[in-house]
């Protein structure tokens, strides 16, 4: 059996399954393609991407194969788009994992949305210390 053979978008259907329980049940490969289908809405995404960037922390995961969109695609809304790869609050590189990285590697993605949140709830904690700190001062 070819690796990617349990890949969504090789089966029929979708099961998406936590510790062995089902969550939602299945969706079809018509219902998980229909998501893509608005070409406007990609667009529009792109063409804001840069001022939404500097008033909400976005973090970003993506698969570090590019099995969908080629690489110079990535790399465009990595540096292009989005006025330069500094401007992400977070990005990381999802390595052997490709278009559907939720779906192919989700425990990565857990793992990557949970340490983002400890960061920044630690992070959240140091400023608000910090300004505890100031305050006192005065």
């Amino acid at each position: 059996m070819h690796e990617f053979s349990n890949r969504p978008d090789v089966l029929k259907s979708v099961q998406m399954v936590q510790g062995g329980s089902q969550w939602y049940g299945t969706c079809s490969k018509k219902q998980e393609a229909a998501v893509c289908r608005d070409p406007t809405s990609r667009v529009l995404a792109y063409n804001l991407l840069r001022h939404l960037l500097r008033q909400i922390p976005t973090h970003i995961a993506y698969g570090s194969v590019s099995d969908y969109l080629p690489a110079e695609c990535q790399d465009d809304v990595l540096h292009n788009a989005s006025g330069g790869i500094e401007n992400f609050a977070s990005v990381v590189r999802v390595e052997g994992a490709g278009h559907l990285v939720t779906h192919t590697h989700p425990s990565a993605v857990a793992g990557i949305i949970w340490d983002t949140l400890v960061r920044e709830a630690q992070s959240d904690r140091i400023y608000a210390n910090s300004r505890k700190l100031t305050r006192a001062k005065l």
